[in-house]
């Protein structure tokens, strides 16, 4: 499940020019869109390895034509974005896709490390499911506005939001604290973006509260990748 942003058809992103200036279409293919922090992890982290691509936006989850679900369904059968098309290979799943990106031939890692530790595991882990429980309680939301968000299994979605930032926070305390916010890598970048869309839905209040989590969002938010792939306003 995952939240995509309406922007009209399939769209073609921008094309690149060559060191020779002959413009070239990028190879890779990412299907997504702006809004869903999973394919703006994607993004950032192609912009920060230098991997040129375009992008193919879709509608809204709720709100997808015919023809949206028929290309999503035939590029992943769990029906999610961000896929990736990499010439003859496709990728779905944007943490695949990451770790699929991170290892391919000409990518600028610099500070990024590759493979990550089993702490840093741990920490993209819980930050991974924080976001599942946000998209997945937004989207369930706004399919039915019948739904009272305060019963059933929707009280189990805030509480993993708020034990993720609870968790997070004493890591970043304490006699031998994580390396998360250490330097800028996939970690870092998946936080923010989890942070900024939680905050722009209203899904989960992490404002005002966690002051090591948030130092570390304070530190990376301006990165130059964050800020070209944040999530637009009316969006």
């Amino acid at each position: 499940m995952s939240e995509t942003n309406a922007q009209g058809p399939f769209r073609r992103g921008d094309s690149v020019l060559n060191p020779g200036g002959k413009t070239e279409v990028p190879p890779m293919k990412l299907l997504g869109s702006l809004t869903s922090p999973y394919v703006r992890l994607i993004r950032t982290l192609c912009d920060e390895l230098q991997l040129p691509y375009q992008l193919e936006l879709t509608q809204p989850f709720l709100k997808l034509t015919r023809e949206e679900h028929l290309t999503i369904k035939e590029r992943n059968p769990l029906f999610r974005v961000p896929v990736l098309i990499d010439g003859e290979t496709e990728v779905f799943e944007s943490r695949i896709i990451a770790s699929y990106l991170l290892q391919k031939p000409g990518a600028r890692r610099g500070s990024i490390s590759f493979p990550l530790s089993v702490e840093q595991e741990n920490v993209l882990s819980a930050i991974y499911g924080a976001i599942e429980a946000g998209v997945t309680k937004f989207v369930l939301s706004k399919s039915d506005a019948s739904i009272d968000t305060s019963k059933g299994y929707f009280p189990r979605f805030d509480e993993r939001m708020r034990s993720t930032f609870e968790w997070l926070e004493a890591k970043l305390q304490g006699p031998s604290p994580s390396s998360l916010g250490e330097a800028y890598g996939i970690c870092e970048m998946a936080l923010v973006c989890c942070m900024e869309w939680m905050k722009k839905r209203g899904i989960y209040q992490w404002e005002g509260n966690y002051p090591h989590v948030v130092a570390v969002y304070e530190r990376f938010k301006n990165q130059h990748s964050l800020v070209k792939t944040r999530i637009p306003e009316n969006a």
